[in-house]
């Protein structure tokens, strides 16, 4: 959780600041940043992109790949 805000911030803040304030260690946070994403992180961002796709066919008969 907090490597993933350090994260949506870089471009924001010093990504050396966000890690001292976090206490965290930067080399674990690059290191996080080259792992590929866990099973329940793929399993997660699958249930989402789901979520999405029926909300968009509810609202108007198209699916979500109509946007794309």
């Amino acid at each position: 959780m907090r490597f993933q805000f350090i994260d949506d911030y870089r471009d924001e803040f010093p990504v050396s600041l966000t890690c001292k304030v976090l206490d965290v260690s930067r080399s674990g946070y690059y290191a996080w940043r080259e792992r590929p994403p866990s099973k329940r992180e793929t399993a997660n961002r699958d249930e989402n992109l789901t979520r999405r796709e029926k909300a968009c066919i509810l609202a108007n008969g198209k699916g979500f790949h109509h946007y794309i």
